[in-house]
């Protein structure tokens, strides 16, 4: 083949430092434009945002995985860049250091943007460790269960 042609779904979720809320309504829909327009600006596309006040979801579509890691650098720290210049929390504001990622077929794409937008609802049922967990499990992602929500 001459070209290289690729499309990757990837969901994404990680949490604000020491699951502090900052994210709270309407600073939440701010920070999520402005994240969007990182993505945008990274030349990716963001398919589905959404979380609570103390994490994030998000389901992306990015063309290469070689760069996936550097986009999500650029995501916290513009982001967390914005929310403390814009006096957007009353505490100093930071997202925890990692992430997860975890790969969406497809067919699957639907589902995991209606469970993204849907977190207030999903959250009334399950609480975000044991959520997180079942996300870990269910991806086959190992984990120290001593240290998994360690700060």
């Amino acid at each position: 083949m001459s070209h290289t042609y690729s499309n990757f779904f990837i969901h994404c979720v990680w949490s604000t430092k020491h699951r502090i809320p900052h994210l709270v309504f309407p600073i939440n829909i701010r920070v999520y434009k402005y994240i969007t327009g990182i993505i945008h600006s990274e030349k990716e596309q963001l398919i589905a945002i959404g979380g609570m006040p103390d994490h994030i979801h998000m389901l992306l579509s990015i063309k290469s995985l070689s760069n996936f890691t550097n986009l999500i650098c650029i995501i916290k720290s513009k982001s967390s860049k914005f929310i403390r210049k814009n006096q957007l929390s009353q505490e100093p504001f930071h997202w925890q250091r990692g992430y997860s990622a975890f790969p969406v077929d497809m067919p699957c794409l639907e589902r995991i943007t209606r469970y993204i937008k849907n977190q207030e609802t999903h959250h009334k049922k399950e609480s975000f460790q044991r959520e997180y967990v079942n996300l870990l499990d269910t991806n086959g992602i190992e984990y120290d269960k001593n240290t998994i929500f360690d700060e």
